[in-house]
C-alpha cells in the first residue's frame, strides 16, 4: 500500500508538471533553447510566462537568477492573450525595480513594445540620469546617456507604426550607441568614453526614465531584457527571429 501511494504521488506530480510546460520561446525555458541569445543578461521580464507573471499580484518576476523583480504600480492591465502583455495607460501605470545600471561599460535594452501614442519625454525603459530611452517628443525616439552621447531617431507611421508590435534594441558599446528595430540597424554613432554614468535612481519601465517622476508611457510591453554587454547584430537578429511569430 505504501508503495502504491508513493508511485501515485510521483506520477501525479509528473503529470501536473507536464501539463504546465511552456513553449520553448517563453521566458526561462528559453535559457536552454539555442533560439535565444541570453549571455550576460541581468534582467528578464516576460508577460507571457506565468513564471514571470502568474496573472495576479503586484510583482513582475525576473526570470534570471539576479532577482531584479519589478513592482507593478498603478494597475496596468495584463493579458495572456494576443501575444501576452502589460498595457500602460499613460496616466499612472509603471514598473519600478531595484536594478542599478550605474557605471556599466556596455549595455543592451531589448524590448517588445506596441505604443498607442507618443508625447514629450515619455520614457519606455532606463535609469534616470544614467541611460534613458523612449519618446523625447511625439516624433522622435531618443537614447540618452549622461556624458556619453545620445541620438535621436525620427519616427512616423511608416518607420514605426503605432498599434503594431516592434522588437526594439538600444545598445551602448562604450564607444558607440546603436538602435535596431525589427532586426534592422537604424542608428550607429560614435559616442562614449568606456564607462557610463551613475545615479541614485533605479531602472524603471514606463515612467521615471527621462525624469525622476512623471512622463508616463502609453502602450503595450510584452518583454523586457537588459544585458550588461552589447549584443551583436547576429545575436539581435537571432532573438528577433525566434520570437517574431509570437507577435
Amino acid at each position: 500500500m505504501r508503495t502504491f501511494f508513493l508511485n501515485f504521488f510521483l506520477f501525479s506530480h509528473f503529470f501536473l508538471f507536464s501539463q504546465i510546460s511552456l513553449p520553448t520561446f517563453y521566458g526561462i525555458q528559453s535559457k536552454n533553447n539555442p533560439s535565444l541569445e541570453l549571455d550576460d543578461i541581468v534582467l528578464y521580464f516576460d508577460a507571457g510566462n506565468p513564471a514571470s507573471y502568474p496573472g495576479n499580484g503586484n510583482t513582475w518576476f525576473d526570470l534570471t537568477s539576479n532577482n531584479n523583480d519589478g513592482t507593478i504600480i498603478g494597475g496596468p492591465i495584463h493579458s495572456f492573450n494576443n501575444s501576452a502583455y502589460f498595457y500602460f495607460d499613460g496616466l499612472n501605470d509603471r514598473i519600478i525595480t531595484n536594478l542599478s545600471i550605474s557605471g556599466w561599460n556596455a549595455f543592451t535594452f531589448e524590448i517588445w513594445v506596441k505604443y498607442n501614442s507618443t508625447g514629450s519625454r515619455e520614457g519606455i525603459v532606463g535609469q534616470n540620469d544614467v541611460i534613458e530611452f523612449g519618446f523625447i517628443n511625439s516624433s522622435t525616439l531618443q537614447l540618452w546617456t549622461a556624458g556619453d552621447g545620445s541620438f535621436n531617431w525620427g519616427i512616423n507611421n511608416n518607420t514605426l507604426p503605432a498599434n503594431t508590435w516592434h522588437h526594439i534594441v538600444a545598445i551602448g558599446t562604450g564607444s558607440k550607441l546603436k538602435l535596431y528595430v525589427n532586426g534592422v540597424q537604424k542608428v550607429s554613432i560614435n559616442a562614449g568614453n568606456g564607462t557610463y554614468a551613475s545615479s541614485n535612481y533605479k531602472f524603471n519601465i514606463a515612467r521615471g526614465v527621462f525624469d525622476g517622476a512623471g512622463n508616463y508611457f502609453n502602450g503595450h510591453i510584452a518583454v523586457v531584457r537588459v544585458y550588461n554587454d552589447d549584443l551583436t547584430q547576429d545575436e539581435i537578429l537571432k532573438n528577433y527571429n525566434s520570437e517574431v511569430n509570437r507577435f
